[in-house]
């Protein structure tokens, strides 16, 4: 079919999936738009959310609360991908930067990360295809250590997978 190759086409990719951050379990979710610069490579960017569900000791719980919630996490993300090849099948490698605000609740400020990702995108037809990927990377932030047993910095690995519409 020839999909995904001209310059200058869009991409919007949806995403779910599931990650993980030192102790603490994800269910991620979220879209990005792609951006062909050349028909292999294409700039990207998004808002993935992050949301986990975690216990809180009863002795750090007002009385009357309750000791479980979930926290949701919001990165932004820039980056690139390279595709190899021109079929429908399509394995990429690419890498992005998140920025994380917010993302501890008591220290607010800024986290950050750095990960590789790499997968495939199926193309079912011109104009629709389906996703899967891998990420790793790190995240750091001086505010990590707020939550017990966290610290500052420390791997994020994610796998998902999703939707495509091309533009």
């Amino acid at each position: 079919r020839g999909t995904n190759t001209t310059t200058g086409g869009l991409q919007l990719i949806g995403r779910i999936g599931t990650a993980r951050f030192q102790s603490l379990n994800f269910l991620t979710y979220g879209a990005e738009i792609a951006y062909s610069i050349t028909p292999e490579i294409s700039l990207i960017g998004g808002l993935e959310a992050y949301s986990t569900k975690r216990s809180i000791p009863t002795s750090q719980v007002a009385e009357g609360e309750s000791t479980s919630f979930w926290n949701t996490l919001l990165p932004l993300k820039v980056g690139a991908v390279y595709r190899l090849g021109d079929n429908d099948l399509r394995p990429y490698v690419g890498a992005d930067m998140q920025l994380i605000p917010g993302y501890v609740k008591s220290g607010g400020g800024m986290a950050f990360g750095f990960r590789t990702t790499g997968g495939a995108d199926m193309m079912l037809s011109e104009s629709f295809g389906l996703t899967a990927g891998v990420a790793t990377g790190l995240w750091a932030g001086s505010n990590w250590y707020l939550i017990d047993g966290l610290m500052n910095t420390g791997f994020v690995v994610q796998v998902s997978t999703g939707a495509i519409g091309v533009f």
